[in-house]
């Protein structure tokens, strides 16, 4: 995959390009007002 992101960057016609990938969080924040943040508590 990292190697289809070179060759396109190498494209003159191309600005940027990158993997794409997804990252999972692997714990809840230790944040004391986590509770009060609802659009980052999604458990759906």
């Amino acid at each position: 995959m990292a190697g289809a992101a070179r060759r396109y960057e190498a494209s003159p016609v191309v600005k940027y390009a990158e993997q794409n990938v997804l990252i999972y969080a692997s714990v809840t924040p230790n944040d004391p007002s986590y509770g009060k943040l609802w659009g980052l508590h999604n458990t759906g």
